[in-house]
């Protein structure tokens, strides 16, 4: 809470965007002290890497925390700002040959739709350029043209998709945000 303290003292007073865990709501009855600072920043962005990692458990996700969580951001008078991923893959954090899917753009395109639906502040799209653990939506060869290398990898998109086929999506639903408002 000090940091908090700190930085609204700052002239001129910052707008914050915190970062949390993507189950944060939870904290609400079981660590009522983190809601306490949560709703010190103006803007809340739960991190969901990792809390779900196909269309089916993306959109359980999506049904039981973030329509909710969302609510609970409205209702705490913050901003809401989901974070999505084009795809994922544990790799590097097993140290195996664990490879990520994108469900030729399927994936990325559900996450994008569904969090427009609800109206958020903004989406941030996780990462721009995290190749090593195919979130990258920066154009990208496709995993038949990539080289294997061990360490530290580099994951490709689909086979047969446009190299660009992630920035033009984002584009579209880009589009599609500035049309809500």
């Amino acid at each position: 809470m000090s940091i908090f303290r700190a930085v609204r003292s700052a002239n001129p007073n910052p707008y914050v965007v915190l970062g949390v865990q993507w189950d944060w709501a939870y904290d609400r009855t079981n660590n009522p002290d983190y809601i306490n600072v949560y709703t010190q920043a103006d803007v809340i962005q739960p991190w969901s890497v990792g809390a779900y990692d196909d269309v089916a458990s993306y959109e359980q996700k999506y049904r039981d925390n973030f329509v909710p969580d969302k609510l609970l951001a409205d209702r705490l008078g913050m901003g809401y700002a989901p974070s999505i991923l084009a795809g994922s893959s544990s790799r590097n954090r097993d140290r195996g040959t664990v490879f990520g899917d994108r469900y030729n753009g399927t994936f990325y395109e559900a996450q994008l739709k569904h969090q427009l639906d609800m109206k958020p502040f903004f989406v941030f799209g996780s990462m721009f350029d995290e190749f090593p653990e195919s979130t990258q939506v920066i154009a990208t060869l496709t995993a038949s043209e990539v080289p294997r290398n061990p360490n530290p990898g580099f994951f490709g998109i689909d086979d047969g998709m446009d190299h660009n086929y992630y920035l033009q999506l984002a584009g579209r639903y880009a589009v599609r945000y500035h049309q809500l408002f």
